[in-house]
Parts: structure tokens; sequence; C-alpha cells
């Protein structure tokens, strides 16, 4: 029987399991110089990581396909600096290159690898195919975890229920009461959990102030914290 509080955890990657930032800044960077343009100062990686984080907003709000976001964010970016470069030659130089830098938040790996066989766990994670290809084979998550969906392949992504719904009806039945889902995003793992039924973990390590409108069930700055909410503390 189990021990613990929970029978299944539904894991985040970016930004949770995986410091995908590290990954974010070496692509970038890695495709400014392929194409010629130089070298990418902060400045510039920070201001594509805000025009990015901005059309990801578009897709969880349902105003713009992926396909049109990942094109789009590099339009902006490049007529923002009078930059001449085919946005989708980029675009798909970026998603090879993504993945190949892993880091992995905290010590995550080895609290997947102890929980494994222990209690039920998934990853849910937003992204191309293209991307996690790389960041998967990498990170070795499929030897650790008992089930990964991508929304490329679902068709759907966080906080859809219908996303939640298909992950619910590929996995063993478990009580909804039973199911945390755990990741740093407020309006995708957070509202998503919240649209499912489940209990959510906000992962939080930067203490951020919460704005959103969304039911948050715990909330941890480490995920070495995430015993103490599996044992009941």
């Amino acid at each position: 029987m189990n021990k613990y509080k929970f029978d299944a955890i539904f894991w985040d990657i970016d930004d949770t399991l995986l410091d995908f930032e590290s990954e974010e800044n070496y692509s970038f960077k890695k495709c400014f110089s392929m194409f010629g343009l130089g070298e990418a100062s902060e400045d510039l990686v920070e201001s594509y990581k805000q025009i990015n984080k901005k059309y990801w907003s578009f897709l969880s709000l349902g105003e713009m396909t992926k396909e049109e976001i990942l094109v789009e964010r590099f339009n902006e970016f490049f007529k923002k600096y009078n930059m001449h470069v085919d946005s989708k030659a980029f675009n798909y130089a970026y998603l090879t290159n993504l993945g190949i830098k892993i880091r992995f938040n905290d010590n995550s790996y080895a609290i997947l690898k102890d929980l494994k066989n222990k209690i039920k766990q998934y990853a849910l994670t937003d992204g191309t195919m293209l991307h996690k290809k790389n960041q998967l084979k990498n990170a070795k998550l499929y030897e650790v975890l008992d089930g990964i969906f991508i929304s490329e392949e679902i068709g759907s992504c966080k906080p859809n229920k219908d996303f939640f719904d298909y992950v619910l009806n590929s996995i063993p039945k478990f009580d909804l009461d039973r199911i945390l889902i755990v990741g740093d995003g407020l309006k995708t793992d957070i509202l998503g959990g919240n649209n499912a039924g489940i209990k959510t973990c906000y992962f939080n390590p930067r203490h951020k102030k919460v704005n959103e409108n969304v039911k948050i069930d715990y909330q941890i700055d480490s995920l070495n914290k995430i015993y103490d909410i599996l044992n009941g503390n």
C-alpha cells in the first residue's frame, strides 16, 4: 500500500524539473552566431524572452496556434532590432538546439529516481516534439517516469480540460484527491490542475507574488519539500 498522501504526481518539466532558462540561453546564443548575427548580449536574450513569454500566453488563451507563435515571436524580435532574418529557419534551428544543454532544478532527477516504484509519476509538458525529443533523451526522463504527455502529441495544451482529460484517461484510475500536479506555471499547471479537479503545488523558488485567481493547495520553493507534502506534513 502506498504510504504517501498521493498516489500520482503530475510534474511540469520546463522551469520545474529542468532549468529551461539555461536551455533557452544556450540555443538562442548558438543560433544567433549560426545566422551570422554576432554575439547575443544578455539584453538581447532578455528581450527575446519577454517577447516569447507574451506569445506563449496567447497560446494558453487560445488566441494563436502554436505554429503561429513559434514564428511570430521571432518576427517581432527581428523587426524590433531591424534584423533581416528568416524567422522560420531561425525557429527550426532554435528548436533543434533546445534540449541539448540540460540542467536539473535542485536535485530533481534524484527525487524522481527515489520515488520511482513508490508513487506513479508523469510529466505533463507544453512544447514541440522537436524540442522535447532532445530534451527528454538528454535528461533521461523516460527512465524514471511512468509516462510523459506532450501537448503537440495530444493536440491540446495546459490548462485546457481536454488536455487533462486525455492524461487521466491514459493512466490508471486514481481518486482525483490523490493526484498532485507540481509546476511553476500559474496559468498552465495550477489553473490546469483546478480545471481537472486535482490538487495543486506551486513551485515558486523566487517567491513571486501570486496575482492570478487560482487555487493553490501547496506552495514550495525547493523541490526537496515535495516529501513534506507526500508525507502529509
